[in-house]
């Protein structure tokens, strides 16, 4: 006898009317990122956490359609909360997803209406006339014998940001990030990069939970960057919409139509106009404030291993530094203003071992606001800077073609395109516009066929 069983698995699917597409217009489409801050009180039951955070995404999809958007993209995970109690509370909610390859209306079928989840995504769709992106947990019937072992636990690292398909010029980038430190791993960076780095239109939404390190979200494009995006710890939810160019050619902030919107828990929205506020503190690391939080919005970040890194301190307002860590190496020439604060430049060439799990390769160098703790060089990367660079230019030895530059100012703001410019290559380089403090410049390699897992 065969015993019987479910697969479990985590994904993305797009809901729609098949009336939908992304043409209302020749050359834009209209796109909306959520970023939510997710209902999760303690003593509410699991059903209860679920309907709240879909009532959010309701509203989200209420103001999407007043704002004529084609598309709209909800967090990893957004309808399920963490609870330190159950860690994987959610399975229980997983429901059977159809395959895409099938045609499938969930809302008006009867089918599927023990899958409440499922139908309530897909009436939304239906509704407010949307592409809805949305994080599920699926299932499926499986033979345990022959099609899974629920003995062992399978890792599975998804390098999605290694090989987009030919012909691909947007991604939808649904995720629960978790902000650690060297800075190119901040959420807004990162997501910002991969659109640079794959020219690709990005439309990425992230879990709005500061304590843990989860919050920023935006919509990119290739060349300029950030059309939109949000990046503070305020505990509110955004929705962040704008036009997308369908062309890499197409600018023009003229044409964007952007639109930020706070949404509350008490079902009220308000627009922002201009510059959204900061509200970091100096430094964010669990490594040297702890894992005791003040508040809901009381930031941290954690940091991966950087005793890899060959770091140089800069001593002077001027300076050239050249540095090779395993074969890899990379050059610093830059002026400032003046040099009151630390700052290094940090180069490696070798594997980063990522929670003791996962190897990944790495070709990195980067100039950033640190210090030291313990002795040690750049343990703790700051947030803020006071520091006004006049020129920088870092140049690596790479070999691979997949980089990802990254360029960050003080208060984890992104930096003016205007001021800097990477050749897609092994150059980037920076200078000053606007006077503003830079906090972070680099490039951030991945050599993936080095990657693989730590032996136990």
């Amino acid at each position: 006898m065969r015993a019987s069983g479910f697969k479990l698995l985590c994904l993305a699917v797009a809901l729609y009317m098949s009336s939908i597409g992304l043409c209302a217009d020749e050359k834009y489409y209209r796109a909306a990122v959520h970023e939510i801050c997710q209902y999760n009180e303690d003593s509410s039951s699991d059903s209860e956490l679920i309907n709240q955070n879909m009532a959010k995404y309701i509203q989200a999809a209420e103001i999407s359609a007043f704002e004529d958007v084609d598309i709209l993209v909800y967090a990893e995970k957004g309808l399920f909360p963490l609870r330190p109690s159950n860690a994987t509370w959610f399975l229980s909610y997983a429901e059977d997803v159809p395959s895409g390859k099938e045609r499938a209306n969930p809302c008006d079928q009867e089918e599927y209406s023990d899958r409440p989840i499922l139908n309530t995504l897909s009436c939304i769709a239906k509704i407010y006339n949307l592409i809805i992106v949305a994080d599920l947990i699926d299932k499926k019937k499986c033979i345990v014998s022959e099609d899974c072992d629920r003995t062992t636990i399978n890792y599975c690292v998804s390098n999605a940001d290694e090989c987009p398909e030919d012909g691909l010029n947007g991604a939808t980038y649904t995720n629960w990030w978790f902000d650690h430190t060297p800075l190119n791993y901040f959420s807004v960076s990162n997501q910002q990069s991969y659109s640079m780095e794959n020219g690709i239109a990005v439309l990425s939404s992230n879990v709005h939970q500061p304590n843990v390190g989860s919050l920023g979200s935006g919509i990119y494009i290739p060349g300029n960057g950030a059309l939109i995006y949000s990046y503070n710890p305020d505990g509110r939810s955004k929705l962040l919409i704008s036009n997308v160019p369908k062309s890499n050619n197409l600018t023009g902030n003229e044409f964007l139509n952007k639109k930020f919107y706070y949404i509350d828990d008490n079902d009220t929205f308000t627009e922002l106009y201009g510059e959204e506020p900061r509200y970091f503190g100096r430094e964010c690391s669990v490594d040297v404030l702890g894992e005791e939080v003040s508040s809901f919005t009381d930031y941290r970040c954690r940091q991966t291993e950087v005793d890899q890194y060959t770091f140089t301190k800069l001593n002077d307002t001027s300076g050239q530094i050249d540095t090779c860590s395993n074969g890899f190496c990379c050059s610093l020439s830059y002026t400032a203003e003046s040099m009151n604060e630390a700052f290094y430049f940090g180069v490696s060439g070798y594997r980063l071992k990522f929670y003791e799990t996962f190897w990944f390769g790495v070709q990195a160098c980067f100039l950033a606001r640190c210090e030291d703790v313990d002795g040690k060089p750049c343990r703790n990367f700051l947030l803020t800077s006071d520091t006004i660079f006049q020129k920088v230019e870092i140049t690596g030895s790479f070999e691979t073609k997949h980089i990802y530059p990254h360029a960050m100012d003080t208060e984890l703001r992104l930096t003016n395109r205007s001021e800097w410019h990477f050749d897609g290559v092994s150059r980037m380089s920076y200078e000053s516009v606007n006077q503003n403090s830079l906090l972070f410049l680099g490039m951030y390699g991945r050599v993936y066929r080095r990657d693989g897992l730590v032996k136990q």
